[in-house]
């Protein structure tokens, strides 16, 4: 592929979700998503890489070890393709990694459900909360859900490459349940327990609702438990990943 070629994909998938989900594909750029996203084994299909702009000794030796097609870029043509302020000198397209519920293990610590995500950079800061506390996942129950857009790679910091997601119907969601005798506990306000004082199964199966209509109907019939994270008279409910990382961190307590 000439470089023209592949700064029009880059664009295309850098834009549009259609290209992203089509394809398969997403856009990274930056060092320590780079290497990351290579510690972490998705494959390139293609590397970019500008000597100019980076000087890091760890990309040069992945470069080296690599097998994906690199591209070397002059840092002009680097920062065509760039949307950081500054151009890092190291971008790549990488493979999606999204798989079905038979990825989902009783030996699994948690995942999380969501049906319905308003912000993708809400969404970005609940993968690295979901990375840091020790979740295995996230089940999309709706398609609208997109983890590999660029707001969301941005906010998860890395934590995209350590989680992995699933995509399944609610109905194929419930059947999941009821199969293997699991059970899914959802956060709301008018929860009748404490986030603190449940006592979470393994695998723990965690709703969260979208940032201001909260669970939805569909959710709160998969929930066979209400939890309720206690907040002070006439405040604003709490932002996506900021109720997910507190109840992430009570499901990761030890016993």
């Amino acid at each position: 592929m000439n470089k023209e070629r592949l700064f029009s994909l880059i664009h295309v998938l850098q834009q549009h979700r259609k290209a992203r989900d089509d394809h398969r594909l997403f856009v990274i750029e930056g060092i320590r998503n780079f290497l990351r996203s290579q510690e972490a084994l998705f494959q390139p299909r293609v590397i970019l890489h500008c000597d100019l702009l980076c000087k890091s000794s760890a990309v040069r030796r992945v470069l080296r070890q690599s097998n994906a097609p690199i591209i070397r870029l002059s840092p002009e043509e680097f920062r065509r393709l760039s949307q950081t302020e500054h151009a890092s000198g190291v971008a790549a397209i990488l493979e999606q990694r999204i798989g079905n519920l038979k990825a989902v293990q009783n030996t699994d610590s948690s995942w999380i459900v969501l049906h319905q995500i308003r912000n993708a950079g809400n969404f970005g800061t609940l993968i690295r909360s979901a990375n840091a506390s020790g979740n295995t996942g996230f089940i999309l129950l709706e398609q609208s859900i997109e983890p590999f857009s660029p707001a969301a790679v941005r906010a998860s910091m890395g934590g995209i490459y350590q989680q992995r997601f699933v995509r399944a119907s609610p109905v194929q969601f419930q059947q999941f349940l009821e199969q293997h005798g699991f059970i899914a506990v959802g956060a709301s306000p008018d929860g009748t327990q404490g986030f603190q004082e449940f006592q979470y199964p393994k695998p723990t199966f965690l709703m969260l609702g979208e940032e201001r209509m909260g669970l939805s109907s569909v959710q709160r019939k998969l929930c066979s438990h209400l939890l309720r994270i206690p907040m002070q008279p006439q405040t604003d409910s709490l932002n996506l990943g900021v109720a997910g990382s507190l109840l992430l961190y009570a499901v990761h307590q030890p016993n």
